[in-house]
């Protein structure tokens, strides 16, 4: 018994002929996966805001990226610079927070003796789930402070 496998019109068909005759003939798919752009982006909204010394602030910091993250957990750390006496006060109330589906909200406070001018914050996400395991972004926002 002779067995042949023949692939015809540019593999498109599969043909199993034993001694000759056909026994099956049977269409040939590709299979691929999908790709996963494994990027993701950090966010900080809104990209800049104005206080008077002694007032709160408020900021969002949203990790996004390919769909295919949808839900990986990221880790975020911020700073704001300059770091001076009396300077604004931070508070992340969360550091985690996921991919596509959340936010980490960031308030501050200053008084009457912060330093008016300009602060940078600086939010920073590190992925602690495949595949994105050690990655990190960073995102920015400018806080300004007026007497």
């Amino acid at each position: 018994m002779v067995v042949t496998i023949m692939i015809l019109a540019s593999r498109l068909l599969m043909l199993l002929l034993v001694s000759g005759a056909v026994l099956a003939a049977a269409p040939i798919y590709t299979v691929s996966a999908a790709k996963c752009n494994s990027d993701f982006q950090v966010t900080i909204s809104p990209t800049s805001e104005t206080i008077t010394r002694g007032s709160n602030l408020l900021f969002y910091i949203i990790p996004t990226g390919h769909q295919c993250l949808t839900g990986i957990h990221v880790t975020v750390g911020t700073t704001i610079s300059p770091n001076v006496k009396n300077g604004p006060v931070l508070t992340e109330h969360s550091y985690d927070t996921s991919i596509n589906n959340g936010e980490i909200i960031l308030t501050g406070t200053t008084t009457s003796s912060t330093p008016t001018g300009t602060y940078t914050i600086n939010a920073t996400a590190t992925g602690i789930q495949y595949p994105i395991v050690g990655q990190s972004h960073s995102g920015i926002t400018t806080l300004v402070v007026t007497k």
